[in-house]
């Protein structure tokens, strides 16, 4: 869509803390909505988060040293003591450390997934605000062309009523009409 309009920035960009109106394309529009919405940075962000599990899945257990001291009796200081050591290594059977691997994998591509499902819903929302805003424009555009030709007839009828063609509640009835369009247009400028 190459339609411009006025826009309220605000509508899918909450890093924007001060409403600013401009004249937007809809590819202009969309690239601020992605460069800005938070949601969408968190969602970029659970991608990070899988890959950081798939390297803590491929990580091997670490081997343990132990070592100690203990005297044998603890009334008598002048026997030996005992000292001990232990090395100890996990060792995972049964493709352990394959299915946490595989299993990080999946989460990594379901988090891709939801990303792009995302993607797709906010730039629907943002596209159906964009065509919502444009409707809004052409609405109050014609609603200002609808009291501007009620703001003629209005003087058109004073004038009838000065010739004495028409009378005054002729030109009460037009006036409480262009009061009411005057109503519309300030509404849909809100």
């Amino acid at each position: 869509m190459i339609a411009r309009f006025a826009l309220l920035i605000v509508l899918f960009a909450p890093a924007a803390a001060v409403a600013q109106v401009r004249q937007v394309h809809l590819r202009e529009f969309l690239d601020l909505v992605e460069q800005t919405n938070l949601d969408l940075a968190a969602n970029r962000f659970n991608i990070t988060v899988a890959e950081a599990q798939i390297t803590l899945a491929r990580l091997r257990p670490d081997p343990q040293f132990n070592g100690g001291v203990a005297s044998l009796d603890l009334t008598n200081q002048k026997l030996p003591t005992s000292t001990t050591y232990n090395l100890s290594q996990l060792v995972e059977l049964g493709g352990k450390r394959g299915s946490r691997i595989e299993a990080a994998t999946a989460g990594k591509s379901l988090a891709e997934a939801q990303l792009e499902d995302f993607f797709q819903q906010l730039r629907a929302d943002a596209t159906n605000a964009f065509i919502d805003a444009l409707f809004a424009r052409q609405v109050l555009e014609r609603k200002r062309q609808t009291l501007e030709s009620v703001e003629r007839l209005v003087t058109a009828t004073e004038e009838r009523l000065r010739a004495g063609d028409v009378g005054q509640a002729a030109v009460w009835q037009v006036k409480v009409e262009a009061e009411r369009f005057r109503g519309e247009v300030l509404s849909a400028e809100g």
